[in-house]
């Protein structure tokens, strides 16, 4: 499809949230593709057509939680590593005291994985894209699904728990992507 009619297919059919809270997004390397292409990026192309979605900008953003509690959402541009944990793992080395976050969300990897290292909770996000040529030439097969995610808080606003929950689709549709 042209890239209006997915823009317009994911305003029409993203689901709205019935609590007033916002979807907080960022772009990655397929939708900046469509920047070289044609100038426009889509996820902020969507997002300017829907009040309940905040663009956060591309590649990465800091999301605040609540006031001492910070989530880092990751679109990286490496390909994977020969172990899922590898990549989140040297992310989250990579953060100086001050910059690092309490939760750490990862796209791009079609993986799912949850760990927790220097204090962060860590996230590969999975996906939802079925087997494509490229990933088995890559010799991944990709997680499709998504988190529940369950977070709690100490009085003074910082994390006490956090719960992930992976749920994977049930039925994966061949060359759905």
């Amino acid at each position: 499809p042209e890239l209006q009619d997915q823009i317009d297919y994911a305003v029409e059919n993203y689901p709205r949230r019935k609590d007033g809270k916002k979807t907080k997004v960022i772009s990655g390397n397929h939708d900046l593709w469509a920047v070289l292409d044609g100038g426009v990026d889509p996820v902020r192309a969507f997002t300017k057509e829907r009040d309940d979605v905040d663009f956060l900008g591309e590649y990465a953003a800091y999301v605040e939680l609540k006031e001492n509690v910070k989530l880092y959402l990751l679109h990286p541009d490496k390909g994977s590593s020969y172990a899922d944990s590898y990549r989140l793992q040297k992310l989250i080395e990579s953060f100086d005291g001050g910059e690092k976050p309490h939760i750490a969300v990862v796209g791009h990897y079609h993986r799912a994985l949850y760990l927790n290292s220097r204090n962060v909770d860590g996230i590969l996000a999975g996906c939802f894209e079925s087997q494509t040529d490229f990933l088995r030439r890559k010799a991944i097969q990709p997680r499709v699904g998504g988190w529940i995610i369950e977070i709690n808080f100490n009085e003074n606003n910082t994390l006490r728990r956090f719960r992930p929950e992976f749920i994977s689709w049930p039925t994966i549709i061949p060359k759905d992507y």
